[in-house]
């Protein structure tokens, strides 16, 4: 990519890709998008666990 339009030019097109690679996976997963820890069962669950391991040892 800098042998066709220099340095620059390749770091602002991966920058755009990878902002555009972004925001197609939070169009693509809204439940992503929509994650919350605080409320998660799984997180709330692995948060309990590691308390409950750092307790013990």
């Amino acid at each position: 990519m800098a042998d066709l339009g220099g340095t620059r030019f390749s770091l602002g097109v991966g920058g755009l890709l990878c902002v555009g690679s972004v925001g197609l996976l939070a169009w693509l997963l809204p439940s992503f998008r929509a994650y919350d820890a605080r409320t998660s069962e799984h997180a709330l669950a692995e948060k309990a666990r590691r308390q409950a391991a750092h307790t013990e040892g």
